[in-house]
C-alpha cells in the first residue's frame, strides 16, 4: 500500500501498516502496538530490504505509552523535521542506539533513520495531476447499474451490475446517501474481468461539496461470492473508489469490513474506522486511523483495462519530449552571476510581473519560505485567453538578477510537456512569451468547466535564495552541472484559459500596467501598454 498523506497521519489504536511505502508530512503515534513496514501478514508485497519504506516531511512523534513501534528490518526512514518525543529514546537505559529510536518507535539493527529535506514539489505535482484525473473520471457518464433491495432474498443489499454495453470499463456514480445503510454490497458476475470505477458524489442536499461517510456495511462480496479474507485479489486490483471533491471521507464505524479496492481522495481527509483496506490509498489531507487491529494492505491498482485520461495532463516530473538547452558560460560554483541587480532608470518598460486584470486567472499551487516582493503577485502575466490555449509572459519577479530559470509547460501544438531554460536574467529583463495548450474539466452535469494549463517554474541563484527548500530541477529539464549544485526554488501555477472574473460582454477595462482588455464571448485579449 502506497499511502501519500499530504499533511498528517495519526494513529490511535493498534494496527499494522503492512507492506507499505508511507509518504507523509507528519507522523504521530498515540497508543498500542504498531508495525510500520512488514508485519509478516497480509499480501506479502513490501518495499525491498535496503530501501526507504517511510518518508516524513516534518516531525516524527513516537510517544506511545502502552507499547512500541517497530519499523521494517533493513529498511530506512527519511524525515525532514525532528523527533519530538520525550524522551527521544524510551529504551535509552538499555543502551539501544539513539540513532535507531524516536520515543517508543524503534528500527531494528541494519536499518537507518536519517534527517533529509523532503522535496514537496513531486507530491504537489502528483496531487495536481490526480485532481485533474479525479474530476475527469467523476464526469464520465455511468454505464453500470446498481439496485438497492429492501426486501426479498437480497434484503438490505446493493447489487452492482455491468451495463448492457458490456464495456470493459464500468462506471458507477453513487450518492453519498446510497452508502449509509445498505448492510452489504454484491458485485454481480457480469463484472468479472471489468475495470470498476465507483464515483462517490460529494454533494449534499444543499448542492455543496462536503463530507462523505460510508458505514453500516457488514460485507462486500466479489462476483464469485467471496468476501473479507476470501474476496478475490484480482477484483480488489480492479476497483477504484473515487471520492472527487469530498472534504472528508469517513469509513465506519458502523458495520466493519476490510474495504476492497483502491481509494482516491484528492481534496480531503480520511478517517479509517474499519478493520482496514486492501489497495492503494492516496489522500490529500490528514489520515486518522482509529480501529483496533486495523490494517492497510498493499494491492496494486491493476485493472483489466486502464482508466481513460483527460486530453492534457500535467506531468512535469516525466517530460515525454525533453528539450536540450544550450549550456551557459561556465561560472565557478559559489561565484555570483554578474547580472544587473537594480531596475533601469525610469522604471521597467515591461510592466510589473503578475499585473493581471483578473488575479483569479493565475492560481498559485505552492507555498514556499521564499516569497516575492510585496508588489509582485506572481511571475506570470496573461496576454490572451482563447479557451483552448493561453498566451502569457514569464518574468523575473525578484528585485535582483538571477543565475537562471527553468520553466515547464504544455505546448499548444502537442500534448507533451516541454522544459526550457533561460540563463543570466537581469532585473526587468525582457519576459519570456509562451502559448500553452489547455485542458477543460467537466462539472457533474457534464458541462465544460473553465479550461486551464499548469506551469512549473524553477528560479536558480546562489546568492538570492537563503533557504534550502529541497526543490530539485527534474532531469527532463536538463539542468547544467552548475545549476544542479545551486539552490533552486520551484513555484507551480494553474493558469485559466477563460477569464474567471465576471464582466459584461464586449466590456473594456484598464489594466494595472496601462493597457486595456477587451472581452468577447469566446476570446479575452490583453493589450499591454508596452510589449
Amino acid at each position: 500500500m502506497r499511502l501519500p498523506a499530504w499533511t498528517d497521519l495519526e494513529v490511535l489504536q493498534g494496527f499494522a501498516l503492512t507492506h507499505s511505502l508511507l509518504n507523509t508530512f507528519f507522523f504521530h503515534l498515540s497508543s498500542s502496538y504498531y508495525y510500520s513496514g512488514w508485519a509478516g501478514v497480509g499480501s506479502g508485497i513490501f518495499p525491498e530490504k535496503g530501501s526507504v519504506f517511510m518518508r516524513v516531511g516534518g516531525n516524527i512523534q513516537g510517544g506511545k505509552t502502552d507499547g512500541e513501534t517497530w519499523g521494517m528490518k533493513e529498511g530506512h526512514i527519511e524525515y525532514g523535521g525532528s523527533c519530538t518525543s520525550n524522551p527521544t529514546n524510551k529504551r535509552g537505559g538499555s543502551s539501544y542506539p539513539d540513532e535507531l529510536a524516536c520515543g517508543s518507535m524503534f528500527l531494528p539493527h541494519g536499518s537507518t533513520m536519517t534527517q533529509k529535506v523532503l522535496d514537496r514539489a513531486p507530491w504537489e505535482t502528483m496531487f495536481a495531476d490526480l485532481q485533474v484525473k479525479s474530476e475527469y473520471w467523476y464526469s464520465l457518464k455511468p454505464n453500470g447499474v446498481f439496485i438497492s433491495s429492501r426486501g426479498g432474498p437480497n434484503e438490505n443489499t446493493m447489487v452492482l451490475y455491468a451495463g448492457d454495453d458490456d464495456e470493459c470499463l464500468q462506471v458507477f456514480t453513487l450518492d453519498r446517501f446510497d452508502l449509509v445503510d445498505p448492510w452489504s454490497i454484491q458485485l454481480d458476475s457480469s463484472l468479472i474481468n471489468k475495470t470498476i470505477l465507483i464515483n462517490i458524489s460529494p454533494y449534499g442536499i444543499d448542492g455543496k461539496k462536503g463530507e462523505v461517510q460510508i458505514q453500516n456495511i457488514g460485507a462486500i462480496y466479489d462476483p464469485w461470492g467471496g468476501h473479507d479474507q476470501t474476496f478475490s485479489a484480482v477484483t480488489k486490483q480492479s476497483i477504484l473508489w473515487n471520492f472527487y471533491g469530498a472534504t472528508k471521507v469517513t469509513l465506519g464505524p458502523g458495520g466493519g469490513i476490510q474495504f476492497p479496492g483502491s481509494i482516491l481522495i484528492p481534496h480531503g481527509d480520511l478517517d479509517m474506522l474499519w478493520p482496514g483496506q486492501d489497495g492503494r490509498t492516496i489522500v490529500k489531507g490528514n489520515v486518522f486511523h482509529n480501529a483496533y487491529g486495523s490494517e492497510f494492505h498493499n494491492y496494486e491498482f491493476d485493472p483489466p483495462c486502464p482508466l481513460p485520461l483527460p486530453s492534457t495532463l500535467f506531468l512535469p516530473q516525466e517530460c515525454t519530449t525533453p528539450q536540450p538547452i544550450a549550456p551557459p558560460t561556465p561560472v565557478p560554483v559559489g561565484v555570483p552571476t554578474p547580472v544587473p541587480v537594480t531596475p533601469p532608470t525610469g522604471g521597467c518598460p515591461y510592466g510589473m510581473p503578475g499585473s493581471n486584470a483578473c488575479p483569479q486567472d493565475v492560481v498559485s499551487l505552492t507555498t514556499r519560505i521564499t516569497t516575492f516582493p510585496t508588489d509582485v503577485s506572481s511571475p506570470i502575466t496573461i496576454l490572451s485567453q482563447r479557451g483552448n490555449n493561453v498566451t502569457f509572459n514569464i518574468s523575473n519577479p525578484f528585485h535582483s538578477g538571477l543565475q537562471g530559470m527553468y520553466y515547464e509547460f504544455t505546448t499548444a501544438s502537442m500534448p507533451d510537456q516541454q522544459c526550457l531554460a533561460k540563463t543570466q536574467i537581469p532585473v526587468c529583463g525582457s519576459p519570456i512569451t509562451l502559448t500553452a495548450g489547455c485542458t477543460a474539466g467537466q462539472f457533474p452535469d457534464h458541462s465544460l468547466a473553465h479550461g486551464y494549463t499548469m506551469i512549473n517554474i524553477w528560479f536558480v541563484d546562489p546568492m538570492m535564495f537563503h533557504h534550502d527548500e529541497g526543490n530539485e530541477i527534474p532531469p527532463c529539464c536538463h539542468p547544467t552541472d552548475h545549476d544542479k549544485g545551486t539552490k533552486a526554488v520551484m513555484f507551480s501555477y494553474k493558469v485559466y484559459c477563460d477569464t474567471k472574473c465576471p464582466s459584461e460582454q464586449n466590456s473594456t477595462r484598464m489594466l494595472l500596467r496601462g493597457g486595456t482588455t477587451t472581452k468577447t464571448k469566446t476570446t479575452t485579449t490583453f493589450s499591454p501598454g508596452i510589449q
